[in-house]
């Protein structure tokens, strides 16, 4: 654990660091007309947004690929000590992957309104603070509080639709997540009392443990999917 954590301090100090000169030096190679195009609170905004990336990279891709090499590890054991219940893990972890992967492109689409959503409320209160002198001066309060109003309304709009649409994949995988921490017991009981060669109490509760080992990894790297996307808007 010590090892895993000082692993991940490392790697979000480096990332700090090579994002942000990275992403500084992008700015100045920039042609002006791209600074026309587009306006200075919404170039912030995205800028600002550096730290999801760096949050996804020392997050849940770090951390899943890191437990998933004990899945190479474990996975032998498993069928060894019982074929029947380590199939029936994996299987609920193939489970859990086609219901995100199904989710992936409508929650891919609704994920980058979402962001677009947020930069343009940015924008709009960026914008404002800098040019606070001009919107006293040409009385465009109203105004400016009609558009922010605008901004957050749709941004609402779209958090709500985003919650109830990530919310089915969350409830629809629940059964098979349940499977691997409760089912697997149920199923290995019934196999230790019923079976020609039974699996001794020892070995289930081995089973037990180092299948949750295996399960957890699994269930992230197919929620990893959704990260990805949201990481490359």
């Amino acid at each position: 654990t010590w090892s895993r954590r000082m692993l991940l301090v490392v790697l979000a100090c480096r990332l700090d660091t090579r994002l942000n000169l990275a992403i500084f030096d992008r700015l100045m190679t920039l042609p002006l007309d791209f600074f026309e195009r587009n306006q200075a609170g919404e170039i912030s905004y995205k800028v600002a947004q550096l730290y999801r990336v760096r949050d996804f990279l020392t997050g849940r891709l770090m951390t899943t690929f890191i437990d998933a090499s004990m899945v190479l590890l474990l996975l032998p054991v498993l069928f060894y000590m019982e074929p029947t219940l380590a199939w029936s893990v994996l299987i609920a972890a193939g489970c859990i992957a086609l219901v995100i992967a199904a989710f992936l492109r409508p929650l891919a689409r609704m994920t980058a309104k979402l962001i677009q959503a947020e930069s343009d409320k940015g924008s709009t209160l960026v914008e404002s603070i800098y040019g606070i002198r001009t919107i006293k001066s040409l009385c465009l309060e109203s105004a400016r509080a009609a558009e922010w109003d605008q901004r957050i309304a749709k941004l609402g709009e779209l958090n709500r639709q985003m919650g109830k649409l990530s919310n089915w994949p969350m409830v629809l995988v629940m059964p098979f997540e349940k499977y691997t921490q409760a089912g697997v017991l149920a199923v290995g009981a019934y196999i230790a009392l019923s079976s020609d060669n039974p699996l001794s109490i020892g070995g289930l509760i081995g089973f037990m443990m180092l299948g949750g080992r295996v399960a957890g990894p699994l269930v992230s790297l197919a929620r990893l999917l959704q990260d990805v996307q949201e990481a490359r808007e």
